[in-house]
């Protein structure tokens, strides 16, 4: 782990490389960066797990002028994010940044139409701060994402030495009270807590009015202490707990990484007073085709469902409940959802393949040229769905699918996003011991930054000397 930066742009190496993360962060997902700082110490913070040679930055509260700099090059046509990380840069809790409350003022008034998410661990919310969201709430769209992870004040001093937990507790009630809207977030620690903590976390979001509630597998790496560490049937668990949990509640309940394992287009949840709720889909519904046209992945239902004007939906509503093997057959029924272009729809999805990626990855494999099996090495979590994909005839059914395995960062850490070089050589070397040699692999782009460097810093041309034989794409 790097040290803290404190100039950000200056003609030194390194501040050059945080700066070029914190122009892709809003390039790519119109993320404002604001500080690596934190009032917690969470058992589970991912930044201290980081094994040695992990490629990570940190950085101290950026000074106005730069945020200046930063928020002009933000898209007032896509949703403004604080406090979330896609690149190698460690963000923190927005609201230990000196200036935050002015930070949230200034981007409403350069972009007042732009919906700004925030998420926040939830420790400094006070009913002054409130009021300040609740005002800038009325003057554009504002949403919180709430890591509350246990409604217990001891469960929230345990896990995230939290010591003043009534804030969080009581501030979820003022923000229903301003109308401040708020997604839930739980990172899922029942061997520690217990599943009643996790019950009544569920139940407490849902009385404070959540509109969803994400549950977090909580990832380890092989550095974890033995505290983070848990049985492998725990995954299964939580998904079996988090099923029955939505039998009782009334907001989505989604657990991640995604357990999705095809590609069929179900309804996972339903927001509250919503374009779908108030057109009656639920929980178990499956989207069979929107205005006609058949949906292949539950991304593309969702994308469609939002970028339509009252769409019409065809559904299959099965005559049991999920998660049961009896009940009467399936009823077809057709749902109008009253909602403007662009306005989300309501329904809640586990995230899939986007039709477009599919769509990407079959026109690479179509021009490729040279002998050989076509192969795609992709993540443990996203290998299931690439597998129905292919058995759907949307990928050439003669390509190999392998699951890759986060060996370097190792524990129970399976995203694409934290493979590295020698994950895939390991795979590869695998592959062409059973199968051969492979004239094209297929490899996810999210391993790699936009330099080309893994989060060890090693160039995907190493695959190049290391196999001059294949051809390699990136996808």
């Amino acid at each position: 782990m790097n040290g803290e930066i404190c100039f950000y742009n200056k003609p030194n190496k390194l501040g050059q490389k945080v700066w070029a993360l914190m122009l892709e962060a809003i390039s790519a997902d119109n993320i404002l960066p604001l500080t690596s700082g934190c009032n917690l110490d969470c058992l589970f913070c991912s930044h201290s797990q980081n094994p040695p040679g992990v490629a990570s930055y940190r950085f101290s509260p950026i000074p106005p002028a730069l945020l200046d700099q930063l928020i002009s090059y933000l898209n007032p046509g896509r949703k403004i994010v604080i406090g979330e990380s896609t690149t190698r840069l460690c963000e923190g809790e927005p609201f230990t940044h000196p200036y935050f409350l002015g930070v949230l003022q200034k981007l409403k008034r350069h972009f007042p139409h732009t919906p700004v998410q925030l998420t926040t661990n939830g420790a400094l919310l006070n009913q002054n701060n409130i009021a300040e969201l609740a005002g800038l709430r009325e003057a554009g769209g504002l949403e919180m994402v709430v890591s509350l992870n246990s409604c217990s004040p001891d469960g929230r001093k345990k896990v995230m030495r939290d010591n003043n937990p009534a804030n969080v507790l009581n501030g979820l009630y003022f923000c229903r009270e301003r109308g401040i809207p708020f997604h839930g977030s739980v990172v899922a620690l029942p061997h520690l807590l217990g599943w009643k903590d996790m019950e009544d976390t569920l139940c407490f979001l849902e009385e404070a009015g959540a509109l969803t509630t994400r549950v977090f597998l909580p990832g380890y790496t092989r550095m974890a202490g033995p505290e983070m560490r848990f049985a492998p049937s725990l995954w299964e668990e939580l998904c079996a707990f988090l099923e029955e949990m939505q039998e009782r509640l009334e907001h989505p309940v989604i657990p991640e990484p995604s357990p999705k394992k095809d590609l069929s287009a179900c309804v996972e949840g339903v927001i509250r007073n919503s374009p779908a709720h108030k057109a009656g889909l639920q929980y178990g519904d499956v989207i069979v085709s929107i205005d006609g046209a058949a949906v292949a992945t539950a991304v593309e239902a969702f994308q469609t469902m939002k970028k339509k004007a009252a769409p019409v939906l065809h559904v299959e509503r099965p005559g049991k409940k999920k998660g049961t093997s009896s009940g009467a057959p399936a009823e077809t029924i057709e749902f109008t959802l009253f909602k403007e272009k662009d306005a989300p729809p309501g329904a809640v999805f586990y995230h899939d393949l986007d039709p477009h990626l599919i769509k990407k990855a079959g026109g690479k494999m179509q021009t490729s040229g040279g002998g050989g099996f076509q192969l795609m090495l992709t993540s443990s979590v996203a290998h299931p769905l690439w597998v129905s994909a292919r058995d759907k005839g949307l990928l050439p059914t003669s390509v190999i699918i392998r699951s890759t395995q986060n060996l370097f960062f190792g524990g129970s850490i399976c995203s694409a996003g934290l493979l590295v070089l020698s994950d895939f050589t390991y795979e590869l070397d695998r592959v062409i011991c059973e199968e051969g040699l492979p004239g094209q692999v297929l490899l996810p782009s999210i391993s790699f930054d936009r330099g080309g460097f893994d989060l060890l810093g090693r160039h995907y041309s190493e695959l190049f000397d290391c196999y001059p034989k294949l051809s390699f794409s990136f996808l």
